[in-house]
Order: C-alpha cells, then sequence, then structure tokens
C-alpha cells in the first residue's frame, strides 16, 4: 500500500470521527465566516455545516483511492480530503 492511499484513509477516518464529535458538540447555528475584525459574519445549519466538508472528504477521498487517475491528481484527491478535516478542526475551534 502506498503512502498516498494511507494518507487518504487517514484523511477519510478523520474527517469522519470529526463529523461525529461536531454533530454533538457544535451549536445548531454554526460560524462559518469570520470577519476582520473577529466577529461572526456568516452562519449555517448545523446539519449543512457539517455534511459538505464530510461529503467532500469522503468523496474526494474515494475518488483518489478508487479512481484511475495519475499520481499527481490522486495527490490532488487526498490534499482536497485533508482540507475538508482542515475545515472540520477550524469549525470545532470557532464554535467551543
Amino acid at each position: 500500500m502506498s503512502i498516498r492511499k494511507i494518507v487518504t484513509a487517514l484523511c477519510m477516518a478523520a474527517c469522519l470521527a470529526l463529523a461525529l464529535v461536531g454533530w454533538f458538540l457544535l451549536p445548531q447555528e454554526v460560524i462559518t465566516q469570520i470577519s476582520f475584525s473577529g466577529e461572526a459574519s456568516g452562519t449555517m445549519a448545523k446539519p449543512l455545516a457539517v455534511l459538505l466538508p464530510t461529503l467532500l472528504g469522503i468523496g474526494f477521498g474515494l475518488a483518489g483511492l478508487l479512481g484511475r487517475r495519475s499520481e499527481k491528481n490522486a495527490w490532488a484527491c487526498t490534499a482536497v480530503a485533508a482540507v475538508s478535516v482542515l475545515c472540520h478542526i477550524l469549525m470545532l475551534l470557532f464554535n467551543r
């Protein structure tokens, strides 16, 4: 198993785990945008805020693992899965 596949699988697992944590810890209105002054400038309903990065992470992770892509494009799919994990982490940090 290549390092890319391991990293992609870890990103997908982290995405699912953070989605479960977020589902129980986040408030009903999740802050999704912060202005330069540090104030909340955009909110989103919790189901949408949790499901969007999860679906992106899992979808692009599966595309990188199962798709017939070049190694460069497969790494791009892994990068999108990693960014979705980062989105989950930032949501949890800004909404505690």
